[in-house]
């Protein structure tokens, strides 16, 4: 079994690091008004670098209202990439901007834009069962998405680690889990913010809420305006799914 990278995602890098952490993941995922400030982002990669590894930025879902913000933001942090280093995107919107201030940083097509099934539903399936097969592909084992997806210079993809399990990713394509908080659903509007506001937000998303259901193997814990499920335990043998790095989140994403 070929060794797996193994990362971590901070939402606030606090400059120490475990041994066997090869990666780290700094920004935000969800919520475009919990992206740090450029210039705490460039202190946190100056530190994750002067430790010896490289950064992946993530990039979150973008509110129209937000651009203007990340294009500063990205010719900020750019000259500071290094050759190992990665943008996260999880909106389409932001391949153009990324590729425009970033020429030359590894592009990743996040784990928001995976189309894959995700649901606490999906912890009871019958593994052996060919609707369980149908639940482990997500829109990067279309050939068609495959082929985009070269054609627009992504080779990796983000996935979630689901109750049903991951199907082999198509050659060419390397897969990075996130674990142990799969994404489940998100939405523009969230409980503790103002609507229509575009100041940013101070953060932390207000308290984490647990929704249980009689039908649900396990339950929704929501923070801000992303809902998750937790599943713990990783695939047996990832590299065979072809899948090379593994990414802990230490508290419920944003």
């Amino acid at each position: 079994m070929a060794e797996v990278e193994r990362c971590i995602f901070s939402a606030a890098f606090d400059g120490e690091l475990p041994a066997e952490v090869g990666r780290v993941y700094l920004g935000a995922e969800f919520c475009c008004w919990l992206v740090p400030p450029a210039r705490q982002l460039v202190s946190e990669i100056a530190s994750v670098h002067h430790l010896g590894r490289p950064v992946s930025v993530v990039l979150p879902v973008l509110n129209e209202f937000f651009l203007p913000q990340l294009q500063t933001a990205l010719s900020t942090l750019c000259p500071f990439l290094k050759d190992d280093d990665e943008i996260v995107i999880s909106d389409w919107g932001a391949l153009d901007p990324v590729r425009s201030c970033c020429p030359g940083v590894e592009v990743v097509a996040g784990r928001v834009l995976s189309g894959q099934k995700r649901g606490p539903q999906a912890l009871s399936l019958d593994e052996s069962s060919d609707t369980a097969g149908y639940f482990r592909r997500s829109r990067w084992h279309s050939e068609a998405m495959a082929a985009m997806l070269r054609d627009l210079g992504i080779f990796r993809v983000e996935l979630d680690n689901p109750g049903q399990g991951v199907a082999p990713l198509p050659p060419g394509l390397r897969g990075t889990l996130h674990t142990p908080y799969a994404f489940v659903t998100s939405s523009r509007n969230c409980p503790w913010r103002t609507s229509g506001s575009t100041a940013a937000c101070r953060g932390p998303c207000g308290e984490v809420f647990r929704l249980d259901a009689a039908p649900l193997e396990a339950p929704l814990l929501q923070r801000g305006n992303t809902q998750f499920v937790e599943k713990r335990g990783l695939p047996a043998d990832p590299s065979s799914l072809g899948i090379d790095r593994v990414v802990f989140h230490p508290s419920l994403p944003r």
